[in-house]
């Protein structure tokens, strides 16, 4: 047999498989439901057979689902295992998107021994200054021994206000030494600000935390400047009602409408208050620019005096929700789209800048952002 054809072979009915194993275990494919859905099941449930039989069957079951749920068309959806079902990856995943780990730069997962094993650090971040690296084991918080707790128990001792610190006992290379952690947060880690050239620059990582308030308080503390840049390249998105009040600092009346499926709407407002600001502002977005940053981008450009600069935007029009399903776990999925002010619809399109820059995102906050030197020039 040819190697592609085989290789290609085998990963189609891993696929399969996946899917199969998704269904049987969310409970969706219910036998008498009805001829499609039964032929469905009956078909993937003979594939997982053959391969428990013949090939690699070893199926991490929340992976599989999720591979079954995308393969409808939905890229966002998930199903988030609740605490009960599985307590170990639960913790992971949810120490892994805290505010303190995302902030401190680093991610963690159960060891083999039932430590806490310390599986990525990013360099210059606070764990990488206090000195944690990857494939460090940590078996004791502020005294507190991980393994005697439990790994689920005890993870959460990492988390903490900015500033705090932990004592951490951790294993390197078979030897014991005590580090001293100190924790940053969020709202730092998702903000950041300076003036540059008369010109206040302002760097948004996501629409989360006190993203708003931070904003808020350097126009205020800046309100000689001549101008705004501001920086959504890389930028996940997040809440939309966060971009939104961004927004409402620099534009007049007008409205988010999300749309769902179902029919239902919701819609979000910037107000006419007669004190928007109205010096110059030039966003900068690239192709990982998202979601609810997006909207800030599609409000500046409509309301305010703003140039957008950079490329092509990621173009997610659409919205997530979650339900809880009947063990305890929740499905995260796409709920609708968004429209903002008098725009169609972006989902898969983008938005296109006024001013197309390409540059390579390693570059960003570099001496070579030639971005950033375009948003400047176009202020000064």
């Amino acid at each position: 047999m040819d190697k592609d054809y085989k290789a290609n072979t085998i990963i189609a009915m891993m696929v399969a498989a996946v899917a199969a194993s998704g269904l049987t275990y969310l409970g969706t494919a219910k036998k008498g439901s009805g001829k499609a859905s039964g032929e469905t099941s009956s078909l993937l449930e003979e594939c997982v057979d053959i391969l428990k039989e013949k090939g690699v069957a070893n199926f991490d079951n929340d992976e599989a689902i999720n591979g079954y749920l995308k393969a409808g068309g939905d890229q966002w959806a998930e199903r988030i295992a609740s605490y009960d079902l599985a307590p170990d990856k639960f913790t992971t995943k949810d120490m892994n998107a805290s505010g303190t780990l995302t902030a401190s730069g680093f991610t963690i997962d159960k060891s083999d021994d039932g430590n806490i094993l310390v599986t990525d650090v990013i360099s210059g971040m606070a764990a990488d200054k206090c000195g944690l690296r990857a494939g460090d084991i940590i078996t004791h918080v502020d005294g507190t021994s991980i393994s005697d707790e439990g790994y689920s128990n005890s993870a959460r001792l990492l988390l903490g206000k900015q500033d705090t610190t932990a004592e951490l006992t951790i294993e390197r290379s078979g030897k014991a030494q005590n580090i001293t952690f100190k924790r940053d947060n969020d709202a730092q880690l998702f903000y950041d600000s300076k003036v540059i050239d008369n010109i206040l620059y302002v760097q948004i990582e996501a629409m989360a935390g006190m993203v708003e308030g931070y904003l808020d308080q350097s126009i205020k503390d800046n309100p000689d400047v001549k101008g705004y840049i501001i920086d959504l390249r890389n930028s996940i998105g997040g809440e939309t009602d966060i971009g939104v009040r961004c927004a409402d600092k620099f534009v007049g009346a007008n409205k988010v409408v999300l749309k769902s499926f179902t029919g239902d709407t919701e819609t979000l407002v910037t107000e006419a208050k007669g004190d928007e600001i109205t010096k110059p502002v030039v966003v900068l977005v690239n192709g990982e620019t998202y979601s609810a940053s997006e909207t800030l981008t599609a409000l500046l450009k409509q309301g305010a005096d703003c140039t957008i600069v950079g490329e092509k935007t990621f173009g997610k029009g659409v919205f997530q929700r979650e339900e809880t399903l009947s063990d305890g776990s929740r499905l995260h999925y796409t709920a609708g789209t968004f429209t903002v002010g008098d725009w169609k619809n972006w989902n898969g399109v983008g938005i296109s800048p006024d001013v197309e820059v390409e540059m390579d995102s390693k570059l960003i906050g570099t001496d070579d952002d030639i971005q950033l030197k375009k948003a400047i020039d176009l202020l000064s």
